[in-house]
């Protein structure tokens, strides 16, 4: 997509992909049997259920080595499952995540399946600030917000992993963002 070039700048094409991290889960108490219920669609199949209703269909699934049955439960779907094996923080799996990405990809969302579904108007809103200011980062912010996607343009992300800021946002697009409840 193209973003409207301010003065001076020139296009920039954007996309986002996904990244989902499923391999962390399994060291929480349960998360496995929650992700993989007994219900007609597990977890990760609303997860990703969601994310292509939103039009993304460049999705990576960080795994770990003992997490075959997301693998299964993924059979039919256009992601790219990458196998961390282990000794790994979640920094280095975001990092798996996004060089499983297509490199044209220029914005990630990352997040965790183990916290509550993002719903599909927070993907859109996602999208839509990643397009309009693609060189800004969403990151929870607040204790209560830990669960909520996390969104970053690409090259930022090394210095972001490594706790800097590259920009910061302005309060206008702050306030588009947390529009969407």
């Amino acid at each position: 997509m193209k973003c409207n070039p301010q003065k001076g700048e020139t296009i920039m094409y954007t996309s986002v992909g996904v990244v989902v991290l499923a391999g962390h889960t399994q060291k929480k108490t349960g998360a496995a049997n929650t992700i993989l219920s007994g219900t007609k669609l597990s977890r990760i199949n609303v997860c990703m259920d969601t994310i292509l209703a939103t039009g993304i269909d460049d999705i990576a699934v960080v795994v770990n080595d003992e997490q075959w049955e997301i693998g299964a439960a993924l059979s039919g779907y256009p992601v790219c499952i990458t196998v961390d094996n282990g000794g790994t923080d979640a920094l280095d799996a975001v990092d798996l995540g996004i060089k499983a990405l297509p490199g044209y990809t220029t914005g990630v969302i990352v997040i965790a399946l183990d916290n509550p579904p993002v719903l599909l108007e927070n993907y859109a809103s996602l999208i839509r600030f990643h397009h309009q200011v693609p060189r800004c980062a969403v990151l929870p912010g607040d204790k209560r917000q830990n669960n909520y996607a996390a969104l970053f343009p690409v090259a930022s992300y090394p210095a972001l992993s490594k706790g800097l800021m590259v920009e910061r946002l302005t309060p206008r697009e702050s306030d588009q963002l947390h529009a969407v409840q």
